[in-house]
């Protein structure tokens, strides 16, 4: 029998179904983010699946925890806290889907990608310089 990289694939499944129902994401919206086809993700909320070490990496980014904590944690959301308030909810959930999307996408940056990006937004809001 081959080795699994996951000892308790139901306490993934499980772990990836609360971190997304807590953020409010849809099984669409994180396997858009992850470059999945929605059924692919779906097998990995249902035990149908191991996801490859690549997609849990590309998991453990969005929902800001570890990979460790996703495949063993019996309280995942004790090590990945969502990122936003109720306040700050209250905000997102106004945003059109494109905008949540933005900002997801923006959360699976690398701190350095997020400064150029932020360089790159500063630059493309400047007002032109008016002729003397």
């Amino acid at each position: 029998m081959e080795n699994s990289i996951l000892d308790n694939q139901s306490t993934l499944s499980t772990n990836l179904r609360i971190l997304r129902e807590v953020r409010n994401l849809t099984q669409q919206q994180v396997a858009d983010l992850i470059n999945l086809s929605r059924s692919s993700y779906t097998y990995y909320e249902n035990d149908g699946r191991e996801p490859s070490l690549d997609t849990l990496l590309s998991l453990s980014k969005l929902y800001n925890t570890s990979i460790d904590s996703m495949l063993t944690s019996s309280n995942v959301l004790r090590s990945a806290p969502v990122m936003f308030n109720a306040k700050d909810m209250l905000t997102v959930d106004i945003l059109e889907k494109d905008e949540q999307n933005v900002v997801l996408n923006y959360r699976m940056l690398s701190d350095e990608d997020k400064s150029k990006l932020a360089n790159i937004i500063r630059e493309m809001r400047k007002e032109p310089k008016e002729d003397k």
